[in-house]
Order: C-alpha cells, then sequence, then structure tokens
C-alpha cells in the first residue's frame, strides 16, 4: 500500500504547485477570492488525504507488527518518532531554503533594478523616496517541488526493492532481545 500511494503522492506537488500558480487569476478585484476557488482547493486537499493516510496507516500497521512485544510500546513510539523527525526536518530546511532560491527585484523608485534579496537592499528599495516594492522574479518554490518531485521518483523506485525486503524480514529479525 505503501508503495503504491507514493507515485500518486508525489504527482500531487506538481498539481499544487500549477493550483498555486495559477490562485492569482481566481482573485476578485477586492482582493477575496470565490467559492468555486475555496471548492477546488478543498477538492485538491481532500483527493491529497486520500493518499496521505495510507501510507500513514500502512506505515503504522508494519511499526505494530515489527514492535518487539518485551520492550512494549516504547519501541513502536520510538519508530514513529524517528518517522516524525525523518519527515519534518527535511520540511522544514525546505521552508527555509525557498527564501534562499527566490530572487526579487526593486520596482520603482531610485533604487529600481537593485536585487531585494538581502534586508539591507529591501531597506534601500522600500524606504526610499519615491518608495519601490520587492517583486518577485524568480519564484524558488517551483524549483524545490521540481526537485523534490524527481528525487523522491528516484528513492520510490531505487529503493522499492529495498522496503519489500525489509517488509518480507521474519518477525525474529525485528526483535530487540533474542
Amino acid at each position: 500500500v505503501f508503495i503504491k500511494a507514493a507515485i500518486p503522492r508525489l504527482l500531487y506537488g506538481p498539481l499544487f504547485c500549477l493550483l498555486i500558480y495559477i490562485t492569482p487569476w481566481f482573485q476578485q478585484i477586492d482582493g477575496s477570492y470565490s467559492y468555486s476557488y475555496y471548492a477546488m482547493l478543498t477538492v485538491f486537499y481532500s483527493s491529497h488525504q486520500i493518499f496521505v493516510y495510507p501510507m500513514f496507516v500502512s506505515l503504522m500497521a508494519f511499526y505494530a507488527r515489527i514492535s518487539d512485544p518485551n520492550v512494549g510500546g516504547t519501541y513502536m513510539t520510538l519508530l514513529n518518532t524517528v518517522t516524525n523527525l525523518a519527515s519534518n526536518i527535511p520540511s522544514t530546511i525546505m521552508l527555509y531554503l525557498v527564501d534562499h532560491l527566490t530572487t526579487k527585484t526593486c520596482k520603482g523608485g531610485p533604487h529600481s533594478g537593485i536585487s531585494c534579496s538581502s534586508k539591507e537592499n529591501f531597506g534601500f528599495c522600500t524606504n526610499s523616496n519615491p518608495k519601490g516594492i520587492c517583486e518577485i522574479t524568480f519564484d524558488g518554490y517551483y524549483v524545490e517541488v521540481l526537485v523534490c518531485t524527481i528525487i523522491g521518483f528516484i528513492a520510490v523506485f531505487a529503493k522499492r526493492h529495498y522496503l519489500y525486503h525489509i517488509q518480507s524480514l521474519p518477525m525474529k529479525a525485528w526483535l530487540i532481545s533474542k
């Protein structure tokens, strides 16, 4: 179940990327968004969850199956903690890097054309007289989605046999006390 759900889940990265790209088209004159946009967002997110939860449940079922009964719930908690760290640390790093991959340029004002990537240049642009605005000229989010999707597909296809192997190990291979 895990591998079967991983591939469609990976495809949702570019789909959400496309949704974010077209979001400004749904913005109304007053800055709000129509209910149809929110409905589309809800459908996208809900359909994504169809692949997220089977992966989570299959992982927890695997942990429950391999947990050593002599240790109790501590072993399963440890496995779950490692899983949470392994999924949250890369997310945090990617959120940090998206700003560094994004290019912003000053438009208008006396400093027009300078990069707004540093705080100093951002201040030059937005605090000048007349004021300029920093516009995103290249959004690093799109690069991250592309790179992470490619890495995800490589990982799924390269490690697929390994996942099947560890799943087929006998129960005694997972026991802490032998």
